[in-house]
């Protein structure tokens, strides 16, 4: 006989008894389940098996339709399944069927199972893809710390050996790193998906923008682009493999109209998880910079009901205390730095080009973006104005670059390192290398804010339940 495996959907009756109803006359009869054929219901393990037998209790019922039909529907049967399985695999050989949850669902209670046992131990896993120096991940580790969680770095991957080296080696979010912890300096499109690891409670996700950049010509953008187009079918196979509880996705805002977004969350809804998207701003949330960002956070389905609507985080809005004075390099009046950029100043008498020359007084509590090419000078970037030579501008600092990131003094020191030449050690300075590193991550503060919204709301609400899941009790 030829033995079938088949995915069946199931039900959930007014009572809430689950129901498993297989309807397949010919695979039945194959099998020696008649009509009327009384068989027995155990479970052994993770199994649930049916053997014919003469003392069953059950038996297989033949409908009006004069079709053969085997329906379970008992409390042994709901409590093999669970409240929130949707789906069963039953495979169907010569006097068996045997009935396991779909792989998909395993996966599922594999990934809340084990963030849940964490999440009540107050520490959760972390993991990053297209990590960068790990900016992204640093804030939501701060988010997390805050609502009184303790994160665990267990793997990062990042391309980029710059970048690879200084968050490997000078990020402080490894000081609390896993036995197994690794950093993958690989494409994720290319590495060993062996590699990839299992165990991650929440995974950033770093997205590469340049498809979805309005600096891209329009006919490379999405998955026109040439090297990063399609990279997000990578992500997609990354996240199935590593099969994370929670993740965040950042990426520009016109990513949520691309070919990758709707990939992403197909894959997402398909593999069982819920996810909710909001624009963060950093001058929204007391940061220097006006740069919109998405973010998508998702989550296992089973876990709905620790999260709240991600718009909480709006609550957190606030206008920046700080000014430009606060976080400004003291640089010598006839330092080198100062430039007429006249190619820049010519921009303010060009009509309808939308970019200008951009000057950010002391005073000022805002700024555009600082982006990855930012060391290359052009008009509608920020510059700071000579104090006394109105002929005369330059870039912000390396340093200052930092201070608007919020980035730690270790992780600054390693910047400015770069930034000299010391960390590569070389003659020459690397100011565009720094300013790529640091222009590649966020505004820090909305991504603590969202991190911290969420999960302290997880870990408050898991407290308050009476039980935890039938699968962790």
């Amino acid at each position: 006989m030829l033995q079938e495996s088949i995915r069946y959907k199931i039900g959930t009756l007014n009572s809430g008894i689950r129901r498993i109803y297989i309807p397949n006359s010919e695979a039945l009869n194959n099998a020696n389940f008649l009509s009327n054929t009384r068989y027995q219901l155990e479970v052994k393990g993770k199994n649930l098996i049916l053997t014919p037998s003469k003392s069953g209790t059950n038996k297989v019922v033949n409908t009006t339709r004069g079709e053969n039909v085997i329906e379970l529907r008992n409390k042994m049967v709901s409590n093999f399944l669970g409240k929130d399985t949707q789906y069963i695999t039953a495979t169907i050989k010569p006097n068996m069927i045997t009935i396991t949850l779909h792989h998909q669902e395993k996966r599922r209670i594999e990934r809340e199972n084990h963030f849940l046992k964490n999440l009540i131990r107050k520490t959760l896993n972390s993991g990053s893809l297209y990590a960068g120096i790990g900016m992204l991940t640093l804030r939501i580790h701060k988010g997390l710390e805050d609502a009184g969680i303790k994160p665990v770095m267990k793997f990062a991957n990042e391309i980029d050996p710059i970048a690879a080296k200084i968050n490997a080696n000078h990020n402080p979010i490894w000081h609390s790193r896993h036995k197994d912890s690794l950093f993958l300096q690989d494409s994720i499109e290319t590495c060993d998906p062996a590699l990839l690891p299992n165990g991650i409670d929440h995974l950033d996700i770093g997205q590469v923008c340049t498809p979805y950049s309005k600096i891209t010509p329009v006919s490379l953008r999405d998955m026109n682009h040439k090297s990063d187009g399609c990279l997000f079918i990578s992500t997609i196979k990354a996240i199935a493999t590593i099969n994370p509880a929670t993740l965040t996705l950042e990426c520009t805002p016109a990513f949520k109209n691309s070919a990758g977004y709707k990939g992403i969350t197909h894959a997402l809804k398909i593999s069982g998880y819920e996810y909710q998207v909001i624009e963060l701003s950093g001058s929204d949330y007391a940061d220097f910079e006006v740069r919109k960002r998405l973010c998508l956070f998702a989550y296992s389905s089973g876990l709905k009901d620790l999260f709240p609507s991600i718009e909480s985080v709006e609550k957190f809005k606030a206008k920046n205390k700080k000014t430009l004075s606060d976080i400004k390099e003291n640089i010598a009046q006839d330092s080198v730095l100062w430039k007429t950029y006249e190619h820049i100043r010519k921009r303010d008498n060009m009509n309808n080009l939308g970019y200008k020359n951009i000057l950010i007084k002391d005073d000022a509590t805002s700024m555009p973006a600082l982006v990855a090419t930012y060391s290359s000078p052009k008009a509608g970037v920020p510059f700071i104005p000579h104090d006394s030579d109105a002929s005369k501008q330059r870039q912000i600092t390396v340093l200052e670059h930092c201070r608007i990131r919020g980035l730690p003094d270790k992780l600054t020191n390693t910047l400015l390192d770069l930034a000299n030449g010391k960390l590569l050690k070389s003659n020459r300075t690397n100011v565009k290398a720094a300013h790529r590193c640091l222009g590649n991550g966020p505004s820090p503060s909305p991504w603590s804010i969202m991190s911290f919204v969420m999960f302290s709301n997880a870990l408050t609400t898991l407290k308050k339940q009476n039980h935890l899941p039938l699968y962790l009790a």
